[in-house]
Order: C-alpha cells, then sequence, then structure tokens
C-alpha cells in the first residue's frame, strides 16, 4: 500500500512516518495543499493522511483532489484532527472522506480502519519453476540467476509502467508491458502473466481507461511472488 502523509508538522510528518513504514506501507510526506495535488498527479497512492488543518482548510483540498482528472480523485481520504471526536464525526459527514483519526495519531488507529475496509483475501499465487527448468536444462545456478533478475527489474518496470499510465504515454506502456510479461511466463505465473497480457492488447492511444487498480494489483501480488522467489533461492 502506497501512502500519501498530508501533514505540514515536521515531528508529525516523521512519527506518522514511522507507523506507517512499520506496517510495511510505502510512504511519501506532502507539507503543503500544492505538494499533495502534485503528488497525486504524478504517483498512485492507496490512502490520503490528511491533516484537517493544512495550509488550506480540509474541505477546500478534499474538493481539488476529488476534481483532479486522474486515477487518484477516488483514493481513499483519512481525515485528522485534534479535534474533540463529536466534532470530528460531524466533519467528516459533510466531507467526501473514508473515515477519521484522531490526534495525536495512534497504531492503533489506522489498524481500525484497515480492518473496516480488509477486502477478500487473493489466493496466493502459484509460481511453477517447470519450464524454467526444462529451458536451463535443470541447471540451478543459471535458474538462480533468472529468478535474481526477475527480482531485481521486475518491481523497477512495474513502477515505470504506472508512471507511464499516470501520464498517459500508452505506447510506452504498450511496449513494456510486453517486455515485461516474459518473465512471468518463465516463472509459470499464469495468472499474471494473462492479466498482463490482456492489458498489453487493450491499450490504444486513444484509450481512457483506468488501469491503476490492475496495475496496483499486480505489484502487489509481484511482491508476494518475489519473497517465494527469494526462498527457492536461499533453498
Amino acid at each position: 500500500m502506497n501512502v500519501l502523509i498530508a501533514e505540514d508538522n515536521f515531528i508529525t510528518q516523521q512519527v506518522l512516518e514511522s507507523i506507517v513504514q512499520a506496517k510495511g506501507f510505502s510512504t511519501q510526506v506532502a507539507g503543503s495543499c500544492e505538494e499533495v495535488l502534485t503528488s497525486l498527479t504524478s504517483l498512485s497512492f492507496d490512502l490520503v493522511l490528511l491533516d484537517y488543518h493544512l495550509d488550506e482548510d480540509a474541505p477546500v483540498i478534499i474538493q481539488k483532489i476529488r476534481a483532479l482528472n486522474h486515477s487518484n480523485k477516488s483514493v481513499s481520504i483519512l481525515l485528522m484532527s485534534a479535534d474533540s471526536e463529536a466534532a470530528l464525526v460531524e466533519k467528516a459527514q459533510s466531507l467526501d472522506v473514508d473515515g477519521i483519526l484522531p490526534k495525536p495519531f495512534m497504531p492503533e488507529h489506522l489498524d481500525s480502519w484497515l480492518a473496516d475496509k480488509k477486502k477478500t483475501p487473493v489466493a496466493p499465487t502459484t509460481i511453477s519453476l517447470a519450464r524454467l527448468e526444462n529451458l536451463m536444462g535443470n541447471n540451478q545456478v543459471r535458474i538462480n540467476k533468472v529468478i535474481q533478475s526477475f527480482m531485481e527489474e521486475t518491481p523497477r518496470n512495474l513502477e515505470e509502467m504506472m508512471r507511464l499510465h499516470h501520464a498517459r504515454l500508452l505506447p510506452d506502456l504498450k511496449t513494456l508491458v510486453h517486455k515485461v510479461k516474459a518473465g512471468y511466463s518463465y516463472l509459470g505465473l499464469t495468472e499474471l502473466h494473462s492479466k498482463l497480457n490482456t492489458l498489453e492488447h487493450s491499450l490504444t492511444p486513444d484509450d481512457t481507461s483506468d488501469y491503476t487498480a490492475l496495475l496496483r494489483e499486480i505489484y502487489d501480488r509481484t511482491a508476494d511472488v518475489i519473497v517465494e522467489l527469494k526462498k527457492v533461492i536461499q533453498s
């Protein structure tokens, strides 16, 4: 999960980063409304932790976020405020946000929200090295070299795919998807390979579809695959 921390107090920024990163999430900090909007138009985020009193009050910045002609316009927003609980509830009811968090912010506050939003678990991605073993003549050194290359290059390529998607550079995205999908085939990742293949054939220069959720799913499931591949190399 990628989390944008919209907070202008340096100490609070550090505390929030520490809490969120401890849960295994990626973070970026924005200290102003302008920085928030810049981040949301250049990168993909799953969640914004928004201080109610940034340099612009929350109703203004939330309206600007939701008005973005961009996939992040539907990003989850959690409003943070030191106001009383009753006041927070009243504020949240009048704003287009997904929840409210009291300040000072505590780890359990985020845990509670995540538990409420938790989706049905996705079945583990199956890895089959049979094709790779056959191609490499069961040479474990060569097999490990291919796996290592996949683990190093694929996350960078997936991040670049998300950047190209957000910039609407669809011909370049199509080319990169074609390049990346081969690695999934060699490792027997048939479902993810199929998703990439479908994406490649769906991309046209005038395509207006939003593929953020699909790219995020592929990225997250690939991260799980890499954890398992590390075990293969170490065994």
